[in-house]
């Protein structure tokens, strides 16, 4: 054969071949392209309604200040990861005798909400009217028992498609709540009380603490409402500045309801990992201080308490979650 015959053009049959196959790479670039649109829509849509994007697993980066999912109520709850930690827990120095000896305690990794829960919230939730003293939609809930408080949980948990964290049994009786008659799921994945532990890692800083003498700041008018700055009444939330975790009115505003049953001397025996109260007493711990106390008792190590069915008008909540 004469190679000077030999065409650089293809075949009719090639061409057409070499056609299909420019087609079919087409048609799967395409595919990939839309694969590709598809997750990310479908990443951010999960992003906006799922519980927390956590942007970042290691428990030494704090900076997960996240929204929650969207409530019955239509807005977004916030919600700060607190990775683990030790820390001393008490007061060493103008404490009450409740708050010694100070003792190491390791805590586990929560969730913990920026903010008190608000009367929008409850609100939306709950059969019993609102108690709060003092209404609006952007003020802290108040007046509201311990067991009002977790029934809350429950049905926000419920709400929002999550596993309740208690168990509450029938009716009972004032006289009778010191017999247990709610227990904890540690393990569920829907909301609950913190306990004492946490909420003291919590407004110390955690892992990010400073030392600061008030829940973010060593000035309590910069980061709590108390009797000297509150005016007599509580106040929205989020209105002064977070401590160094980004949470809220951990000191002062109203007094925040805690898992764990009241023991003045319960730091003597406390479990070093994860403590979570006493056995059943007659109270249960409140912590934060309010509008309506001191400034001192707006400290990280100040402890409270009240009967379970006590509907004090500076009693509110702040929810927590445990991570899976």
């Amino acid at each position: 054969m004469n190679d000077s015959k030999l065409s650089s053009s293809p075949a009719p049959g090639a061409r057409k071949s070499l056609l299909w196959l420019w087609i079919l790479v087409g048609l799967f670039a395409l595919l990939v392209i839309g694969a590709v649109l598809f997750f990310t829509v479908l990443r951010n849509r999960t992003d906006d309604t799922g519980y927390v994007d956590e942007v970042n697993e290691d428990e030494e980066d704090n900076d997960e200040a996240t929204d929650a999912g969207k409530d019955i109520s239509g807005a977004y709850r916030g919600f700060v990861k607190v990775a683990g930690g030790s820390f001393m827990m008490g007061s060493k120095a103008n404490g009450e005798e409740d708050e010694r000896p100070v003792h190491q305690v390791r805590v586990s990794s929560f969730y913990l909400a920026k903010s008190e829960l608000t009367q929008k919230e409850w609100s939306a939730l709950m059969p019993v009217v609102n108690p709060s003293f003092a209404r609006g939609s952007d003020l802290p809930v108040c007046g509201i028992t311990w067991r009002q408080a977790v029934e809350y949980c429950n049905l926000r948990s419920g709400a929002e498609g999550l596993q309740p964290c208690y168990f509450i049994e029938g009716k009972v009786r004032p006289a009778d709540w010191s017999k247990g008659q709610v227990t904890c799921d540690w393990a569920a994945n829907g909301y609950r009380l913190p306990t004492e532990a946490e909420w003291e890692f919590a407004a110390r800083g955690g892992i990010r603490s400073r030392g600061f003498v008030y829940c973010g700041s060593n000035d309590p008018d910069a980061v709590s409402w108390h009797k000297g700055t509150s005016g007599g009444t509580p106040r929205p939330v989020m209105q002064l500045a977070p401590n160094e975790l980004g949470l809220y009115d951990m000191g002062g505003n109203v007094s925040e309801w805690c898992w764990d049953w009241y023991d003045p001397d319960y730091y003597k025996y406390s479990a070093e990992s994860d403590p979570k109260g006493s056995g059943p007493t007659q109270y249960h711990v409140m912590r934060s201080g309010s509008w309506k106390y001191n400034a001192k008792f707006s400290t990280p190590g100040s402890r409270a308490y009240g009967y379970p069915w006590n509907k004090e008008i500076t009693n509110g909540i702040r929810l927590a979650r445990s991570v899976p």
